[in-house]
């Protein structure tokens, strides 16, 4: 697609432009990669209800066996090879639990998969040829009745002797009360103040700018409180400017782009209500061809690794392109608008250029444009959010305020992803506002509640909100008491 930005409206062109971009990852197996440690072992209590069930009692499909073994539980146990194992628990009344499976790897560390009805995770057993309790999936709510626990092969080849759920009163929180940036405005202050008393208890809708919020508007009377916006156009080398010379894209910042001033209308035409939130599609600061989403990895040669090196060409284009959305944020702030500020999204993504090269380099880079835009531009109207669930690329407790995710699902699944949810609170440890700040299919409230699954906000990404979901599906939560719009805000 080759669009004239010259002659059609710039925020809803780019936003169709790098819809593919954003969503790159919703074929990602939940949970993929991660690692099973010592400290998942089982840990139970006077107070705990464990429920066990032996795994040669499930039944077994694609290949799965019972073998023999003194030392296993009921002396058997079920060598999953390719195949998965399925067995059905009765929970005798409302309860969340802990997953855990008594297991071996002897072939070598292998990841598969455990869901619980519809629930997924995937998980890491590293070699091991002793049987060992291993927590698998954390965190689950279940009602009472019957329900299904299922061990499913991805590289398969592990045995396993025991399923056992574990009772657990459940996360614990202690939400940072201060933003990141001690000098940031009262405007900025009041808004985290208020995300964070809302967290848990209620779901803050949000939709990324376009049409979808006159179809929300029309379909269910409600207004999302949160409006994404996109700096990829202000990007220096915007690889998508027309040139009437060459009647071709060229680099270069589109000057009719006027997505800062439409945000800061929308949030002066509305009472101040709406949360403004930026990502920023950061075309390539060097390389690439126009006409390309040079965001992309395979669409530029640029380094991030060189760009944190001070005195490269690479660093200089950095420093130049982090100035140039300086400027675009700073009409914000003049107009006392805060910011959700998501730069450098899908953190660990190797599809996007800043996390190409490992997660030193991205982190890097992190901290150079929070030092540059805090303490060189004074831009205090910024509340930072970190988008990834990995660990190893986390930038730290005091380099950010809120933790997010993306998470498209597949269409009209609606799912409330508690295992990226369980991924992102242990990497804070429960003291950060967590949020789901790009999905296609929306999260199904009523579910996300009773998993204790509360993002602070979700955000749906354009037109997914009508393939990936039904109106009925639509009004059912824009109208669920549990939810914040712009009405009831």
């Amino acid at each position: 697609m080759k669009p004239n930005f010259n002659k059609i409206l710039i925020g809803l062109a780019f936003f169709l432009l790098v819809l593919n971009a954003c969503k790159k990852d919703i074929n990602q197996p939940a949970g993929q990669g991660s690692q099973i440690s010592s400290s998942s072992h089982l840990k139970t209590s006077a107070t705990t209800t464990t429920i066990t069930k032996e795994a040669e009692q499930g039944t077994l499909t694609n290949g799965a066996t019972v073998g023999s073994d003194p030392s296993c539980s009921g002396g058997a146990y079920v060598a999953l090879q390719g195949g998965n194992l399925s067995i059905s628990v009765t929970i005798p009344a409302d309860q969340m639990y802990d997953v855990y499976i008594t297991a071996s790897s002897p072939s070598g560390a292998k990841t598969n998969t455990v869901a619980v009805d519809s629930m997924s995770s995937s998980f890491t057993l590293q070699q091991s040829a002793t049987y060992q309790d291993y927590k698998v999936m954390g965190y689950v709510a279940l009602r009472a009745g019957a329900h299904t626990i299922q061990i499913l092969a991805n590289w398969g080849y592990i045995n396993i002797d025991q399923i056992k759920l574990v009772s657990t009163s459940g996360r614990t929180y202690s939400i940072k009360t201060t933003l990141s940036n001690s000098g940031s405005t009262t405007a900025t202050k009041q808004l985290y103040s208020w995300m964070t008393q809302q967290f848990r208890s209620k779901i803050i809708t949000g939709q990324t700018d376009g049409t979808e919020f006159t179809y929300i508007k029309n379909l269910t009377g409600k207004t999302p409180v949160v409006r994404g916006y996109d700096m990829g156009p202000y990007s220096p080398m915007y690889a998508y400017l027309w040139s009437n010379q060459c009647n071709c894209e060229t680099f270069g910042p589109d000057p009719n782009a006027t997505i800062a001033e439409d945000a800061i209308n929308w949030y002066n035409n509305n009472a101040q209500k709406p949360i403004i939130e930026f990502q920023w599609h950061w075309f390539s600061p060097m390389g690439g061809t126009a006409g390309t989403n040079t965001f992309d990895t395979q669409y530029t040669t640029f380094d991030v690794s060189q760009a944190v090196i001070q005195g490269t060409p690479e660093y200089t284009a950095t420093i130049r392109d982090i100035d140039a959305i300086a400027v675009q944020l700073k009409k914000l702030r003049d107009a006392g608008v805060p910011v959700l500020w998501r730069p450098l999204h899908e953190s660990g993504g190797t599809w996007f250029w800043w996390s190409a090269k490992g997660s030193a380099p991205y982190k890097a880079l992190w901290n150079m444009m929070y030092d540059r835009l805090t303490n060189y531009h004074k831009l205090n109207n910024l509340i930072w959010v970190w988008n990834g669930d990995d660990a190893n690329w986390y930038v730290g407790n005091t380099k950010c305020d809120i933790v997010s995710i993306d998470n498209y699902g597949s269409p009209y699944s609606y799912p409330i992803a508690a295992d990226e949810y369980n991924k992102i609170y242990t990497i804070t440890a429960g003291t950060k506002i967590l949020a789901m700040s790009e999905d296609g299919s929306m999260p199904n409230i009523d579910n996300a509640f009773f998993q204790g699954v509360t993002w602070s906000y979700f955000m749906t990404w354009h037109e997914h909100l009508t393939t990936d979901n039904t109106d009925a599906m639509i009004q059912s939560i824009y109208t669920n008491p549990k939810v914040i719009t712009l009405e009831n805000r």
